[in-house]
Parts: C-alpha cells; structure tokens; sequence
C-alpha cells in the first residue's frame, strides 16, 4: 500500500514469442550473447517486470513510503492474448479498485 488511496495496475508479462532463424535470429535468442560491445538477447516484458519489482523494492530498502498503491498482474499468455486476464480481473476487482481511482498502465517503466 502506498501513502494515498489512488493505485496504478501495473499488466507485465514474462512470456516470449517463438524465436525461428526465418524470423531474423542468428544466435539462440534465449541465450545472452557477446557481440563486440554489446550484450545481445531477448528478454520480451522479464526486463519490465525486473524493473518494476527492483523500483519497489528501492522503496522498501531506504523506508520510504510508495507514493501510491501498486498492483502488480504478471501474465504468462500475452503473445496468445491473455485469454484468462478479464476473468481474473474481474474476479479481483474488489480486492483492487482503490477509492482515489486506479490507473491501468502497460509493463514499460
């Protein structure tokens, strides 16, 4: 919970998409690669999950309060449209909804 009534929903998801050599691939996607300076891989919405839980977590380490509520939806079925998403919001909704109002954002920090 954080300082005010008013809470973002935050939808991150953690699943990736197939990865074929026809799709553009020339190393393992799932695998961090070395090339020149870069490190290159695929991490899909993992990155914006990891960013959201260390953000909170930051919080939590110095004291400081939130300055609002965060809820938190992982989602494991994005790239096949989350088909058990609406069921499951709806059945939490009450558990949710903050009187100053909720806001749905994307998993992009």
């Amino acid at each position: 919970r954080g300082a005010t009534e008013e809470a973002v929903v935050v939808h991150v998801h953690y699943d990736v998409r197939p990865a074929y050599a026809e799709d553009g691939w020339a190393t393992d996607p799932f695998l961090l690669h070395l090339n020149g300076a870069n490190l290159e891989g695929r991490v899909g919405g993992k990155a914006d999950a990891t960013a959201w839980l260390w953000a909170i977590e930051g919080y939590i380490r110095t004291s400081v309060p939130l300055p609002l509520s965060i809820i938190l939806i992982f989602d494991g079925a994005f790239h096949c449209g989350s088909p058990l998403l609406a069921a499951a919001l709806d059945s939490a909704s009450q558990d949710w909804q903050a009187p100053g109002g909720s806001t749905v954002k994307d998993g992009s920090l």
